[in-house]
């Protein structure tokens, strides 16, 4: 892979500031992010011809349509994603002011459809329209990588959202998407991770672990403003901006950022 080397050796722990080694970290975050994008793009592209082909307002049955690529994404990054489906624009539909075709993976491993309380007038109503990853990517125009969260609506387990808006004609329609599980991502990410030997962590510009090579540190736990000063070096890191949407993810030295919690750490290892 062009931008790193490998360590000297398997099982070899990197040195606390191998740039290099950092960079592989980033580097397969987002490989295996920009994947997912790479199949919920085509998604994106079928619900715009759809919308755009309609002579009047769509009908929610009208997405219908859309279920085979839908659940062609779920199969083929199945064990990587929790859900994936289209979220429509509000007042889009002529039959629904809100609605989600959304589709996640059942314990019998078929496509089981998400059913939220669409109505504006329930005290139950799904507001997704305020979400950062709905209302982010509508209002720039461009792709969006949103969390770690938990996921109560669909899986219950730490996610992140990635999705692409939707245009026809310049209006909005809504946003094609995909639920990457935290611990899917673990298993791609957390064996270089754990090279390093110093407590680290793959942390969003928000301040939140993705994932950590520490027990101790969770996904979705907030950092203190200040980690963000405790970053390593990375240098050779070669992520696709374009191919991930905004991804400014950085590696956080957790012993030099939360110095009392680091020793507590090191006295209980």
């Amino acid at each position: 892979m062009v931008g790193f080397t490998e360590p000297a050796g398997r099982g070899t722990r990197a040195s606390a500031a191998d740039p290099c080694f950092g960079a592989k970290v980033l580097m397969a975050a987002e490989r295996a992010l920009g994947d997912v994008f790479d199949s919920v793009i085509p998604l994106a592209n079928q619900f715009r011809a759809l919308v755009a082909g309609c002579s009047e307002p769509p009908a929610s049955s009208d997405l219908a349509a859309l279920r085979p690529a839908i659940f062609e994404l779920l199969q083929r990054h199945d064990g990587v994603i929790g859900g994936a489906g289209v979220v429509v624009a509000p007042h889009v539909l002529r039959d629904h002011s809100h609605w989600l075709e959304w589709w996640w993976t059942g314990a019998r491993g078929k496509p089981e459809a998400l059913r939220v309380d669409s109505n504006p007038d329930s005290p139950d109503f799904y507001d997704y329209a305020t979400t950062d990853w709905y209302a982010t990517p509508i209002q720039t125009g461009n792709r969006r990588t949103s969390g770690p969260y938990v996921d109560y609506i669909c899986t219950n387990e730490y996610a992140l959202t990635l999705s692409v808006p939707v245009f026809v004609d310049g209006a909005p329609v809504g946003v094609a998407a995909a639920d990457v599980l935290i611990s899917s991502l673990e298993r791609l990410v957390l064996p270089a991770l754990l090279l390093i030997p110093q407590p680290t962590a793959l942390a969003s510009a928000g301040g939140r672990i993705i994932v950590s090579n520490s027990p101790h540190w969770l996904p979705a736990d907030r950092l203190p403003a200040e980690a963000l000063d405790h970053r390593l070096p990375t240098t050779g890191a070669r992520t696709e901006q374009g191919r991930t949407g905004e991804m400014p993810w950085y590696l956080v030295d957790l012993g030099a950022a939360m110095p009392a919690r680091g020793r507590r750490e090191s006295a209980e290892s």
